[in-house]
Parts: C-alpha cells; sequence; structure tokens
C-alpha cells in the first residue's frame, strides 16, 4: 500500500554544513545518517488513508455485526435463564404450598386427637364431680336442695 516516497537531498553537502559550524564529524556522521533514514522511509499518500478508510469502514460494519449477534445472544440467553427461573420459582412455590397443606392437615389432625384427648378427660372428670355431688348430696340434705333448685338433681 504505503509506497516509497523517499525525499532526496544531498548528504554530503549536508555533512559539510554541519562541521563547517562546528559539528564534531562523528555526530555530524550520526545526523545524516538519522535524516537519510527518516527521509528514505515512506509517508503515506492519500491513496494510502483512503484505503486504510474504506477497511476501517469494513472493519466497523463487522463489529458491528458482532455486537449485533453478541446482543442477540445474549437476550436469547436472558430469556432462557428468565424462564428457568420462573419455572424454578413454580416449582419451589408448588412444593411450598404442597408441604403447607400437608403440615395444615397433620396440625388439624393433632388438634382433632388433642381435642379428643381433653374432651375424653373431661368426660371422666365430669363423671367423677356427678359422683362426687351425688355423695355429697347424700349425706348433705343443703346440698340436695341446692342442687334440685339449679336443676342439676332431678
Amino acid at each position: 500500500m504505503s509506497r516509497a516516497m523517499p525525499i532526496l537531498f544531498d548528504t554530503h553537502e549536508y555533512v559539510q554544513t554541519l562541521r563547517k559550524g562546528g559539528v564534531p564529524d562523528d555526530q555530524a556522521e550520526a545526523h545524516r545518517e538519522a535524516l537519510a533514514h527518516a527521509f528514505t522511509q515512506g509517508v503515506a499518500t492519500h491513496d494510502d488513508i483512503v484505503g486504510l478508510s474504506a477497511r476501517m469502514d469494513i472493519l466497523n460494519g463487522k463489529i458491528d455485526g458482532v455486537e449485533t449477534r453478541l446482543n442477540d445472544k445474549i437476550e436469547s440467553l436472558s430469556e432462557n435463564l428468565n424462564s428457568k427461573i420462573e419455572g424454578f420459582n413454580k416449582n419451589l412455590n408448588d412444593k411450598i404450598e404442597s408441604l403447607s397443606e400437608n403440615l395444615n392437615s397433620k396440625i388439624e389432625g393433632f388438634n382433632k386427637s388433642l381435642s379428643d384427648k381433653i374432651d375424653d378427660k373431661f368426660g371422666i372428670m365430669k363423671v367423677w364431680l356427678y359422683v362426687i355431688a351425688g355423695l355429697v348430696a347424700l349425706t348433705n340434705p343443703v346440698a340436695m336442695h341446692f342442687y334440685k333448685v339449679f336443676g342439676l338433681l332431678h
């Protein structure tokens, strides 16, 4: 692409000018070599810049394509991940609901069993209270009158 377009100059005359100005020989030669090297390097031409610009446009197009594909893949992965998260949440909520129902059923069963046992115990205590009240009533006429007034005995 870049074509060498050297700038031509007389290096011998350049060294002579430096020497006349008081520059030592070895420094004058070093200046000549450095300047000769710099001037013989190619410089970018208008065509080189246009070519580079066209290649940059192509690269920018490719980068845009890669960016679009990458964004599409990210969007697809995001949708897939969201779908999996929703499925996981639904599954977790279903399991929690099932466990809650199971636990509530067990609690209700326990409450019923406990209530039945308490009722049984109170039933036994009630019987004993009647036995005690009856015994008291048989031995105490005031208690007998009290029971009759309140309808506890018939």
